[in-house]
């Protein structure tokens, strides 16, 4: 498992996007997720669980940076499956 060394916002970040993912299939835990390899989320997520428009920015990008965000396309994102797995252990 990847040590991540998450501060605690980006802890709670990871988690929050795990969570949307979750919502966004309907799924209910990491298992539901594993089949899919497109785990997609936005700023905007960490937005409307109550992060302000620029705090949501810089702590994705942060999450970017650590590995636990991949970019897919220009404008889109994945959650990384390992960061997925992360947060559902923790």
């Amino acid at each position: 498992m990847t040590n991540y060394n998450f501060t605690e916002n980006e802890a709670r970040a990871v988690k929050t996007l795990y969570l949307s993912c979750l919502g966004g299939m309907g799924g209910s835990t990491f298992a539901h997720l594993e089949g899919d390899p497109f785990t997609w989320v936005n700023a905007s997520d960490l937005m409307k669980a109550g992060w302000t428009r620029h705090a949501a920015i810089g702590t994705f990008g942060a999450l970017i940076t650590k590995g636990a965000v991949e970019q897919y396309s220009p404008t889109e994102w994945c959650l990384d499956l390992t960061a997925a797995k992360w947060a559902s252990e923790n």
